[in-house]
């Protein structure tokens, strides 16, 4: 049986499991992005989502650092784009061991964050219906972890007068038939985006992940991809993409 605590105790998605933003994994090879990313800052602590034994510690090919977490039921967990880990190759861990710190190690990467996969068979899957406790054991209730930052609340703190707006949005939403979802109210509320953007399907990469003000700065905080949404490739050999 599968069962996952939280590998970070930010429970800020940044980017779900199976997307493919801009084509940016098609043009790497893949069809879609393998894992879930974490929100987690340069030496944020990370933990073991599960007890098992430490198979893969090291840095990988592209120039990131990760570890890969065997459990017992023959799946794993692998953990990447960390400054350090704290365990060696061998090492039996419980579920909610400090095992890393998090970063920004890696080609593919433009800020600190997690990137978490769960394998299964040599497959990698969707590790989203599997969260069920936080990192420290407490059960968490369900949740869609597959969804974009702005689903989380990204934009909010929730800053004063947030609920009342909310409420106005649903309002407005609903007397214009159109069906008010969590992104949707996100997205006006928080994320400063007019109505006619958040229906648009063909703005849904650019409202679901980005404010509107970043969106028009061209702004790089939060791990937020360039104004232009091109992938470009820096000096240093990095790619600007959502990660």
């Amino acid at each position: 049986m599968i069962d996952l605590r939280l590998p970070t105790k930010c429970v800020a998605v940044t980017q779900p499991y199976g997307v493919n933003y801009f084509d940016f994994y098609k043009q790497m090879g893949l069809p879609y992005h393998p894992g879930v990313d974490f929100r987690a800052r340069h030496s944020c602590p990370g933990y073991a989502a599960n007890g098992g034994k430490v198979i893969n510690a090291g840095t990988f090919s592209d120039g990131g650092i990760g570890i890969e977490i065997q459990h017992p039921e023959g799946w794993s967990t692998f953990y990447y784009h960390l400054e350090k880990f704290l365990v060696s190759i061998g090492d039996t861990v419980i579920a909610g061991k400090q095992l890393y710190l998090c970063d920004n190690t890696g080609k593919y990467t433009t800020a600190d964050h997690l990137h978490f996969e769960l394998r299964v068979n040599g497959e990698k899957i969707n590790p989203a219906p599997y969260f069920n406790y936080a990192f420290d054991g407490t059960p968490i209730g369900s949740k869609d972890w597959d969804k974009s930052r702005c689903y989380h609340r990204y934009y909010r703190g929730r800053p004063k007068g947030g609920y009342e707006n909310e409420l106005k949005i649903l309002a407005t939403l609903g007397k214009k038939k159109i069906w008010p979802t969590a992104e949707k109210i996100n997205a006006l509320v928080y994320g400063g985006w007019d109505l006619d953007t958040v229906v648009n399907p063909a703005m849904y990469e650019i409202w679901s992940q980005l404010k509107k003000s970043e969106y028009m700065a061209g702004d790089f905080n939060d791990r937020l991809l360039w104004k232009t949404f091109k992938i470009i490739t820096t000096k240093n050999g990095n790619y600007f993409f959502i990660g």
